[in-house]
């Protein structure tokens, strides 16, 4: 992990919604590891066909979907199933 994160860093994983309506953020760090934030991200932020979120929409869409931060104070990773040396 990118330790210029901080001592009290808050890392969240999008994850499809039980009844596949749309995304949620799972924070998977720390002692607060599986707790959902609260709102949710609708199915429509994601490309067609896409088990991802947009960029763009969440640009767009921050303040009235998420309680925290702000899309300009994020940071954001891909993930990959390649290992890295």
């Amino acid at each position: 992990m990118d330790e210029s994160c901080g001592p009290d860093c808050r890392v969240y994983m999008l994850v499809l919604s039980d009844d596949y309506s749309g995304f949620r953020l799972v924070n998977f760090l720390g002692y607060k590891a599986g707790s959902f934030l609260a709102g949710r991200i609708p199915r429509e932020a994601a490309a067609q066909g896409a088990m991802n979120v947009r960029l763009s929409w969440l640009r767009e869409n921050w303040d009235a979907c998420l309680s925290i931060g702000t899309f300009e104070s994020t940071r954001f990773f891909a993930w990959s199933s390649e290992a890295t040396a």
